[in-house]
């Protein structure tokens, strides 16, 4: 708990918005039936609504799908991340107990957070390509949890974020197309971008060898909607998994540069 809090209070001296992104699961039948919640949710609900210090705004994200972004998001029971229980484990995107019970859940937090911003859908588009079939119930899911949020929360700017991946590439353009599908559900069009991983140009470790619209290709997806980069990062050492067949090197100058290059 001493790390954790050190970690806090580093982000509260240098942010101005706090990032609190729910993805350990959804307690889907307390919110469902409208029910008290585990006490160890509510206690890590309170706690994190507590670490905010006066003055600092909350970006609130809560996970829809799981961390395989191949399904629904786990249960959020006594544990973390628990498997989904009966009949949720049968359940998709489109039957409507679902958006009912992450529209119950999302509301509350963001009653309990008061969010600048917020996103129901990280990595959707992880969805598409995966599970082309899901992302169809997906679609219907946007669609209620997107207006159910709206009625309460008119003023409230709603995101989903996009896993870029290289310019051009089919998986882009699968992404494209599936984002014009929701694009109707979105106020704000979030950016997670890992190119020194998920891009497959020569040279990954150094942001000087981008491709030029590495990050710009997102504006013509996003067709004139507003663009936040949600999630992002640069290895600042080499990164070396055998199992995935990941060999880049790396270190803290080329991430540097890549911060400038990112914010320019």
């Amino acid at each position: 708990m001493a790390a954790v809090d050190d970690v806090n209070q580093r982000i509260q001296d240098n942010g101005d918005i706090i990032d609190h992104h729910i993805m350990v699961g959804v307690p889907w039948e307390e919110a469902f039936q409208g029910l008290p919640y585990p006490a160890n949710v509510d206690a890590d609900l309170t706690s994190r609504v507590q670490m905010v210090q006066p003055g600092k705004r909350v970006y609130l994200a809560i996970d829809s799908l799981n961390t395989q972004r191949d399904g629904l998001a786990p249960n959020w029971g006594v544990n973390f991340n628990e498997p989904l229980p009966a009949p949720w484990d049968t359940r998709r995107f489109n039957d409507p107990e679902v958006a009912t019970a992450y529209l119950n859940f999302a509301l509350d937090l963001i009653g309990r957070f008061d969010p600048l911003y917020f996103n129901y859908g990280t990595e959707a588009s992880e969805l598409m390509l995966n599970d082309p079939a899901a992302f169809d119930g997906y679609v219907v899911f946007a669609q209620t949890v997107y207006n159910g949020i709206k009625a309460q929360y008119p003023n409230l700017p709603v995101m989903i974020s996009i896993a870029l991946k290289s310019p051009g590439s089919t998986e882009m353009d699968t992404i494209t197309a599936g984002f014009n599908r929701i694009r109707d559900y979105v106020d704000i069009v979030g950016v997670s971008v890992y190119p020194y991983v998920f891009y497959d140009h020569a040279g990954k470790g150094n942001p000087d060898n981008l491709p030029g619209d590495w990050l710009s290709q997102v504006t013509t997806l996003a067709q004139g909607k507003p663009v936040a980069v949600t999630e992002t990062g640069w290895i600042a050492e080499d990164l070396v998994i055998p199992a995935f067949g990941v060999n880049v090197p790396s270190n803290e100058e080329f991430q540097r540069a890549y911060a400038d290059r990112l914010l320019s």
